[in-house]
């Protein structure tokens, strides 16, 4: 059922394309249906489709860069929308993961979130998730504080349970084979961990070991290797 845009009070009609992102636009735009009779949302927000975003820290600001190849990069500017399927955070904490940068994109489609060089942490996590990020791949090549806290390894499938493989370097929590015990079943198809702390990547008895690989999909595979 088309939402009814036509039964809000006029003032508040002709303004709401000005109030709205362009990721929210869009969206509305799709939900209304025709605009034979909504012109106030006209013209129509378009939307790109791209295979790699990558969001960086440029001096104070985060700069969009569209990487059309590992040669070519492009910076994005202005009220242009991004489908998007692959997602590069780098460099980036809480305090500059920035709202505003996620306007011009479309969240929903992100299949592959890579995080390199990122202060990690569940709440940074969390912000991608309430912005609907639900990837199938997670790649997360940083070390953090998060770490060495009380954070739970088995928070990121919390955060994140849509996901079917994993990528880990020097991002481990000690005890982590016992929380994914606590967790249960996961969708995951492959992990891969490497980690060069070797006691943090040992710290588990063989049977909860066990009980984690045994209560995954059979099929699924699971990699360790210490460097």
């Amino acid at each position: 059922m088309p939402y009814p845009i036509a039964t809000l009070p006029y003032p508040f009609r002709r303004r709401l394309r000005q109030l709205l992102s362009p990721a929210e636009l869009y969206q509305l735009q799709i939900a209304t249906g025709s605009l034979d009779d909504n012109k106030d949302l006209l013209p129509l927000q378009t939307c790109n489709f791209i295979e790699n975003l990558v969001f960086e820290k440029d001096d104070t600001k985060i700069a969009l860069i569209w990487a059309k190849s590992f040669a070519e990069k492009i910076k994005l500017s202005g009220n242009n929308l991004y489908n998007v399927k692959n997602v590069h955070l780098g460099n980036l904490n809480e305090s500059t993961l920035s709202d505003l940068e996620f306007h011009n994109v479309v969240t929903t489609n992100i299949a592959n979130l890579h995080i390199v060089g990122c202060e990690v942490t569940i709440h940074f996590l969390a912000s991608l998730s309430r912005r609907k990020v639900k990837p199938t791949f997670l790649k997360i090549h940083s070390w953090s504080s998060l770490c060495t806290g009380t954070a739970k390894f088995s928070q990121l499938f919390e955060v994140f349970p849509t996901l079917e493989e994993c990528s880990f370097k020097n991002f481990l929590m000690s005890g982590w084979v016992e929380s994914m015990v606590d967790y249960g079943r996961t969708n995951l198809e492959v992990m891969s961990i490497w980690n060069s702390n070797f006691r943090i990547m040992v710290d588990f008895k063989p049977v909860k070991l066990y009980q984690f690989v045994k209560c995954q999909d059979k099929a699924s595979s699971h990699y360790f290797t210490p460097r």
